[in-house]
């Protein structure tokens, strides 16, 4: 049933991101719904805490920078997920610019989300972040990944 909502909510997504772009070409257009699909995509699997998705949206080589400066490529990142016992309670863009390279996407923008580790939640974070990802046979993974906290 998740899996069903999960593949909607993309679905969707897609659908109204298309819609949005009219002056982009068709390609553009198609790359970034996909994009903002896999971006919802990647926040539903955070949320969940599921490192089978999650690995799903990564590519091989990808390098994922924190906002506190650590260095995480994807093995590390999957296993620090599957070893955690605090969990994403909220995460939510509210500002996001998508640009397109031909197989190469930039995706900038501002991020809230909050942590939680049973009852105990953690402060509200807001962050600046810059993503990219890289079109590949199974679809768009994502290579870097950087944040800034705000203060």
């Amino acid at each position: 049933m998740m899996r069903w909502t999960v593949f909607l909510q993309v679905f969707l997504l897609m659908f109204l991101a298309g819609c949005s772009n009219i002056k982009l070409n068709k390609s553009d257009m198609q790359a970034r719904s996909e994009i903002k699909a896999i971006e919802q995509y990647r926040i539903v699997a955070m949320m969940k805490n599921s490192v089978e998705e999650m690995e799903y949206v990564f590519a091989d080589d990808m390098v994922h920078i924190t906002t506190d400066g650590t260095r995480r490529n994807k093995s590390e990142y999957l296993k620090q997920m599957s070893t955690k016992t605090s969990h994403f309670s909220q995460f939510q863009i509210l500002e996001q610019e998508i640009r397109i390279y031909g197989d190469i996407a930039v995706t900038t923008g501002l991020y809230q989300n909050q942590k939680a580790d049973g009852e105990q939640l953690f402060a509200l974070k807001t962050a600046r972040f810059t993503r990219v990802y890289r079109h590949e046979d199974t679809g768009w993974k994502l290579v870097s990944h950087q944040a800034t906290k705000i203060q």
